[in-house]
């Protein structure tokens, strides 16, 4: 009888501790899973569930932007050194939560809450190590904010904006802004060194513009008035149609 009590007694002390030790090897996984996602930048979850999405774009270099009124995400490869992925301090691949399921494409937070819904997105260029990427962002209140790799911080840029273009300008080898205030002063700035150039030019009533490139020392831009198209070349304008409803771009020279 003592046999048998004793051999039952081993039995359930055995399973008590091959079930503590169950419980003990689940609990450090599921910690180590969601420590993981702790120390990383969480993006959007993938139904997008907890956010309004209010603004969405996308630049010529593969980087999607999503606004959630004053909060901006973006999506962009993850391996890939860039200006927002340095910005972001953004090295995993991992999604929301501790997912394993890997998405190199899932956005990402930038960690900011502007003052105003934001109204636009544009970007510029990052090259192969990941330097002289820029990221623009227009507000309702018509202030313009940067992120660069000039600063650590999100940045105001301008005031008073109507509407802004941002490129790459081959000719000039530069990144190029254009800035359009609500007095319809059009304005074209760049950086020599850490000097920032600024050239004013005439006021045109512009409803949306977009600078294409340089050509012989002369900015050339695109501007639409209404339903007439003008090209923009040392401060005149020529029409090139009076019944043009918007445009996205161009490839002109």
């Amino acid at each position: 009888m003592n046999f048998k009590r004793n051999m039952k007694l081993y039995i359930k002390e055995k399973s008590t501790i091959t079930a503590v030790a169950f419980f003990a090897f689940f609990l450090i996984v599921v910690i180590c899973t969601y420590f993981t996602a702790f120390t990383i930048k969480k993006g959007v979850s993938d139904n997008f569930k907890r956010y309004d999405i209010t603004y969405m774009s996308t630049n010529d270099y593969s980087v999607t932007y999503i606004a959630s009124n004053n909060k901006l995400f973006y999506s962009q490869d993850k391996e890939q050194t860039s200006h927002l992925n340095t910005f972001t301090k953004t090295e995993g691949f991992y999604n929301e939560y501790g997912s394993q399921n890997v998405k190199n494409y899932n956005f990402i937070d930038i960690g900011y809450t502007f003052p105003a819904k934001i109204k636009s997105v544009k970007g510029i260029i990052d090259n192969l190590i990941g330097e002289d990427g820029e990221t623009f962002v227009l507000l309702e209140n018509d202030s313009l904010y940067s992120i660069s790799n000039r600063s650590n911080k999100v940045e105001m840029f301008s005031y008073n904006i109507k509407d802004f273009d941002v490129t790459y300008d081959n000719v000039l080898n530069k990144n190029v802004y254009a800035l359009l205030d609500n007095n319809n002063e059009l304005t074209i700035k760049y950086y020599e060194g850490s000097n920032l150039i600024s050239n004013s030019y005439n006021s045109f009533n512009y409803d949306k513009f977009k600078y294409v490139v340089t050509y012989d020392n002369k900015p050339i831009l695109i501007g639409l008035k209404g339903n007439a198209l003008y090209k923009i070349i040392d401060n005149n304008e020529e029409l090139i149609t009076d019944s043009c409803k918007d445009f996205i771009g161009f490839n002109d020279k």
